[in-house]
């Protein structure tokens, strides 16, 4: 019975479809919303997953941690995508619980970095105007304006990990320092396989060298990270 109430509350109207839920699904994730806005402390976090019946797993995904590399590998397995690019849903721990759940992270100052370059340098992501935009091409101006935003609810990019992962019930947390051989635990614990190889994006430029306060402002904002995924600031 669990099993049914679950394909039918993570399910897109189309197969493999990035985002459109079906209306029994949003419907669902409304009910969550209005029964914890009831209840007393902070509304649960909203998680970005891509979920198969199929080969039944959750995969909470962080934005800069291998996310294009691992979608695209599913998309080529064998594994059916019921919802295959979905955001911000409340994912209750009694949700799925035969399915396996895993996410992959980073140390949280080398992906603040990247999404700087990725989000900044390469793209307006922001909508910053031409003047902000040029000011915030120095890593100490966009780190000024990051301290304004609240890291817990902040673009997925810039968010931090622990808001984007369930803190218990994970069967694999993946690493971006060991992430093919994750990835590939990854699959092999649903019963997939790959056959080709896709690089995860790395930039060829040389990482920008941080400033010693600059670093230490991102440590105290990414502390929680840090200090839950075993990272040395």
């Amino acid at each position: 019975m669990i099993n049914k109430f679950t394909q039918m509350v993570l399910q897109s109207e189309h197969v493999n479809d990035r985002e459109h839920l079906t209306p029994r699904a949003k419907q669902f994730q409304k009910s969550l919303k209005k029964v914890h806005r009831k209840l007393p402390g902070p509304m649960p976090d909203r998680y970005n997953v891509t979920v198969s019946h199929s080969h039944q797993f959750i995969w909470f995904r962080v934005a800069k941690v291998g996310t294009r590399t691992t979608l695209t590998t599913l998309r080529e397995s064998d594994a059916t995508l019921a919802l295959e690019h979905s955001s911000n849903l409340i994912i209750p721990d009694w949700l799925a619980p035969n399915y396996t759940r895993v996410a992959f992270v980073r140390h949280p100052i080398e992906r603040f970095v990247s999404a700087w370059q990725n989000r900044v340098m390469r793209a307006n992501a922001y909508d910053f105007d031409d003047e902000t935009r040029d000011r915030m091409r120095d890593l100490s101006n966009f780190i000024n304006w990051f301290s304004e935003q609240d890291p817990q609810t902040c673009d997925r990019h810039l968010r931090l990990q622990a808001r984007l992962i369930p803190e218990k019930g994970l069967d694999l947390l993946g690493r971006m320092e060991t992430f093919e051989e994750d990835l590939d635990q990854f699959l092999r614990m649903v019963s997939l396989t790959r056959e080709t190889k896709h690089h995860r994006n790395q930039s060829k430029k040389a990482k920008p060298e941080l400033a010693s306060a600059d670093h230490q402002r991102l440590a105290e904002i990414y502390a929680e990270d840090l200090e839950r995924f075993g990272y040395a600031a």
